[in-house]
């Protein structure tokens, strides 16, 4: 009965915690159960990973080891491991045929383990979320690809929709989730080619009688020029092209 005990129980180890070989196994039964029970070196119920191992290679094994049975503390312990009340309600499981129930989320709660002396000692719940992290990581992974995808099409795809942005002295792509932004849509503005211009004497201004700037108020009534057609990316106005009569207004042609 011991036998079948410590198989079902490094068995459940591998289910719950996903510990595939006897080394991380006994590792897990010492470092993350009996340590958390405060159980020190020397101590009759102390479980030591060489202890552990033997067992392991004794019973799953099947090796030819000389190695102690587990105590009755230890067998209480592995029997609720496998959510049974204490050994001896798992032995009367194994004796009847009642096939060994998997752990409960009720088992998040606080257990009670009988040593020796019955006396009882508090172990912490075993970390129960282990045994549904195939499908609750690839639910959170599956949630951050969505929110992550948003954000990029938001911030960077969404550019695609022909929205611009105003910055100084020229037009930049943006997103049309900018405030600020305009859908060029609505104007097809080169922004290539679209620039605030500083006009100064001595320029070419026109090119075969044809223009070669345009200009337009801003909010303050003053004029402002640019390198081609297009509006005004404040006031939103159609601009208009330079005249003679404006160059000489601006003090910039002398005739």
């Amino acid at each position: 009965m011991i036998k079948q005990l410590v198989i079902d129980f490094f068995k459940e180890i591998e289910n719950i915690e996903y510990k595939k070989n006897k080394n991380s196994k006994a590792s897990f039964w010492y470092i993350e159960l009996q340590e958390k029970l405060g159980i020190q070196y020397g101590d009759e119920n102390h479980i030591g990973i060489r202890k552990a191992t033997r067992l392991y290679e004794k019973y799953v094994e099947e090796k030819d080891k000389s190695v102690k049975d587990p105590n009755k503390f230890q067998r209480n312990y592995m029997a609720q491991y496998l959510n049974f009340e204490n050994y001896d309600d798992y032995k009367k499981s194994i004796d009847s045929n009642i096939p060994i129930q998997a752990p409960k989320l009720s088992d998040i709660k606080k257990t009670k383990i009988a040593n020796d002396d019955d006396s009882e000692i508090l172990t912490p719940s075993r970390k129960w979320y282990k045994k549904y992290a195939k499908v609750i990581i690839p639910f959170i992974s599956v949630i951050m690809l969505l929110v992550f995808g948003s954000y990029i099409y938001l911030n960077n795809y969404a550019m695609d929709s022909n929205c611009i942005l105003w910055k100084v002295d020229h037009y930049e792509k943006t997103s049309c989730t900018n405030e600020d932004a305009i859908k060029n849509s609505l104007y097809y503005i080169d922004i290539k080619r679209f620039k605030k211009v500083t006009l100064t004497k001595g320029m070419e201004f026109f090119t075969n009688g044809k223009p070669n700037y345009w200009y337009g108020k801003n909010k303050q009534g003053k004029r402002e020029f640019f390198s081609i057609r297009g509006i005004h990316p404040i006031t939103f106005k159609e601009l208009k092209p330079i005249t003679r009569t404006i160059l000489k207004n601006e003090n910039l042609l002398d005739e």
